[in-house]
């Protein structure tokens, strides 16, 4: 896994804006996002822990949560 965690040219936050408004858009629809409502979940830590940081920073708190590296 490269472990290239900023400037990739895909900030957390601008993932974090775009889920923001699927999310939204869904619960006006009544349609049920379950996996993209975790992957809020993990954006949120990832824009908390690292708030310069990229989309590959999920990574990062998936490691912290089983307490463990990626590996190739």
């Amino acid at each position: 896994m490269n472990r290239n965690f900023e400037d990739t040219g895909s900030h957390i936050n601008t993932m974090h804006k775009d889920l923001t408004i699927s999310l939204d858009m869904a619960m006006d629809l009544g349609v049920p996002l379950f996996t993209a409502s975790t992957a809020m979940q993990l954006l949120q830590a990832g824009r908390t822990c690292h708030p310069d940081g990229d989309n590959q920073d999920v990574a990062r708190i998936s490691e912290d949560i089983v307490g463990t590296g990626l590996k190739k």
